[in-house]
């Protein structure tokens, strides 16, 4: 098993159990997790979002050619 962690807000250097995921898990899926997070807490998208974007919209362009 996978265990995906994230930092605890109310305890500094604490993380929390996010998910475990069966498989290694890919962008894709931490974009999902994490995600959701952003939008309830209504922040909008962190550098990591915004970056992990970046590299797989160019990683689809590269594919694509």
């Amino acid at each position: 098993m996978w265990k995906v962690f994230s930092d605890d807000k109310d305890r500094p250097d604490r993380y929390l159990l996010a998910k475990e995921f069966i498989n290694r898990p890919d962008y894709a899926d931490l974009e999902i997790l994490f995600g959701e997070d952003e939008h309830k807490s209504g922040q909008g998208q962190s550098f990591f979002g915004k970056a992990g974007s970046i590299f797989s919209s160019n990683n689809s362009f590269m594919r694509a050619i």
